[in-house]
């Protein structure tokens, strides 16, 4: 690894991790409190809602028996929002090698540097899982600030929430690994992100429909949702073994991929 391409990387996302990760710690603040806000009436009268119900179900990528305070702890880690969070940092720093130093005009000089293309590569790699790694720690710390600024909260489940994370870590590196991977077949940057964003926000609407429509519902794991289950944990206080697995064999055929593609590329700087 090379130091300076790790700051050149680092300093090309920080605006954007800096920004995912503030949205992130503050809206799981903003979402502990308006939940603790919600009478007990109120949440009950909301799940005795077929369509609520289904659309929370939706989310959470499991049944729903009644309502509990599992419940909204873990639509704290499925909110179209903190998703949303992963998928932009994701997507952004990593469509950036090589087609975004292309469309930059710095592709020249960053590959002519006498350094090897794997130095490059796993360089602006390690920057990315750094600034993921960042975003991830203060989404954490919004959770227990959350938790720790209600009255009456009870004690922190520091486990099942560390749980949460290195699942919600997993599909991260797998959205990443895609990014990457586009990112060194496409020929330009908006391309990348455009094909990107539509697998993603696919396997999301998968995920959805997967509750009304019968193909999707019988072949959920398309999606790569179907593999995050913050509620499943929440529950059974277990790591997700198996889904973490496919994640990281997901990511990793990505980041592979990507590597292979980005080794013997001819990259047209003009």
């Amino acid at each position: 690894m090379n130091s300076g391409i790790f700051k050149k990387s680092w300093r090309e996302c920080r605006t954007v991790t800096i920004t995912c990760a503030l949205a992130f710690l503050g809206f799981q603040i903003v979402l502990a409190r308006v939940f603790a806000s919600m009478g007990d009436q109120f949440i009950e009268q909301l799940m005795n809602m077929g369509f609520a119900r289904t659309v929370m179900q939706a989310l959470l990528g499991t049944q729903i028996s009644s309502a509990s305070p599992e419940i909204f702890r873990a639509f704290g880690w499925v909110h179209p929002v903190i998703l949303a969070l992963a998928w932009v940092h994701a997507i952004t720093c990593c469509t950036r090698l090589p087609v975004g130093e292309v469309e930059a005009g710095t592709a020249d000089f960053l590959l002519t540097l006498p350094l090897s293309r794997r130095v490059v590569f796993v360089s602006t790699s390690v920057s990315f899982i750094t600034s993921a790694a960042v975003v991830m720690g203060c989404g954490l710390i919004g959770v227990w600030l959350g938790h720790q600024s209600l009255p009456d909260s009870g004690p922190f489940n520091y486990g099942a929430n560390l749980m949460i994370t290195l699942n919600y870590l997993a599909v991260y590196l797998a959205v990443s690994g895609l990014s990457a991977f586009n990112a060194c077949v496409c020929s330009r940057r908006g391309q990348a992100i455009g094909i990107t964003l539509s697998l993603v926000l696919s396997s999301f609407f998968w995920t959805f429909v997967s509750q009304f429509w019968g193909p999707a519902k019988a072949t959920p794991w398309l999606s790569l949702l179907h593999y995050y289950q913050p509620m499943e944990i929440l529950r059974n206080h277990q790591i997700p073994g198996s889904d973490l697995a496919v994640l990281s064999l997901f990511a990793l055929v990505g980041w592979v991929g990507a590597w292979l593609v980005f080794r013997s590329k001819d990259i047209n700087t003009n």
